[in-house]
């Protein structure tokens, strides 16, 4: 591999995004990366059935593409891939290829993947898992990958360095940070390292022609502006207008406030205090959480928002994991729902 202006050394914590659980609280995996070893470089995989896509894109390889780091050339057509970036096994499985093994960012994923994906794999194709807050280097070289997609995902130089011994890399597309990368971007990054640039690009399409109708119907939508929260420890968590959530919203033609995106700092999700409540009332308010683990506070319930009903309580835990995701599979599986529901709640306004 072949790559040129590699950056300076990024953090060295991978921090996933943020995920509602059971419990409705908010799940941040972030962890330093120890010192796995490469050991065991003869072991076979027990996931070894799975396999590559399911049309041939050989004829795309060698191709060569740009990602944070520069220059990355993949000499021929991948047949196992190791999806580590944040939502790069939705891409996959939305163009038939089945990763042997996938990003775990939600602990109860036994296979990395979102229902709306696993339902389209089949049993003896599912991937094996991993924890990218705390990567094993030799689960990941058990599953002996021939490429690597980091599409999504916070990378030191020691763990890309490592990651590059099992095989080839391919990372966050060129001058984006992880976890502010547009749903489209991301796919693209991976649909091309496949060989499958032109596919990826219908699909895409077809995701936002479809994602347009819908909101099309709703006319009550355009203008208002939104703020998607989840209830964490004690405090109310919002997101970015670069989030994935943010970025959702705006597609639907809501925008978020500016004195939200004015307390994250270069980042995607900042805490707002009880104390603080005020700063949540806006046209319409997504909320992540129950119902019953919010309205018991006082001063969320005399928000003007509340009061007027002008709140989704996404409250399923699917519903929520697929809104955050905002991937080619998840954001069909949810937006039918979804959307109808912040629709009306925009019509109280």
């Amino acid at each position: 591999m072949n790559r040129n202006s590699v950056r300076p050394a990024a953090a060295a914590r991978i921090v996933a995004r943020h995920a509602v659980t059971r419990r409705g609280a908010l799940a941040l995996a972030a962890s330093a990366i120890g010192g796995a070893t490469l050991a065991g470089c003869g072991q076979s995989s027990k996931h070894g059935k799975n396999s590559g896509a399911s049309t041939s894109s050989s004829g795309a390889f060698p191709l060569t593409m740009s990602d944070d780091r520069g220059t990355v050339t993949i000499k021929k057509e991948p047949k196992r891939i190791a999806a580590l970036g944040y939502g790069d096994q939705d891409t996959l499985v939305a163009l038939g290829i089945y990763p042997v093994m996938a990003n775990q960012w939600v602990p109860a994923w036994k296979h990395g993947l979102g229902v709306w994906a696993e339902k389209k794999v089949p049993k003896d194709k599912l991937p094996a898992p991993m924890n990218m807050a705390e990567p094993s280097f030799e689960g990941i070289l058990k599953t002996a990958p021939d490429l690597i997609t980091a599409a999504n995902v916070e990378l030191s130089d020691s763990q890309y360095s490592r990651l590059s011994k099992i095989a080839t890399v391919v990372g966050n597309p060129k001058g984006m940070k992880a976890y502010a990368i547009p749903w489209e971007v991301q796919a693209t990054q991976v649909g091309t390292a496949v060989g499958k640039k032109a596919e990826t690009k219908k699909l895409i399409g077809t995701v936002k022609d479809d994602l347009a109708d819908l909101v099309d119907k709703y006319p009550a939508l355009k203008g208002k502006e939104g703020i998607v929260m989840v209830l964490d420890n004690g405090q109310y968590g919002v997101y970015a207008s670069t989030d994935t959530r943010g970025k959702l919203l705006s597609a639907m033609g809501i925008g978020t406030p500016k004195r939200i995106d004015a307390l994250m700092h270069g980042k995607f999700y900042a805490s707002i205090s009880k104390e603080q409540v005020a700063k949540l009332d806006t046209d319409v308010l997504i909320v992540l959480n129950k119902k019953s683990e919010v309205a018991s506070d006082p001063g969320f319930s005399d928000l003007p928002v509340v009061r007027r009903g002008s709140v989704v309580y996404v409250g399923n835990e699917n519903d929520a994991l697929a809104f955050s995701a905002s991937t080619l599979l998840s954001i069909p599986y949810v937006s039918g729902r979804l959307v109808p529901r912040i629709a009306a709640a925009a019509a109280k306004v």
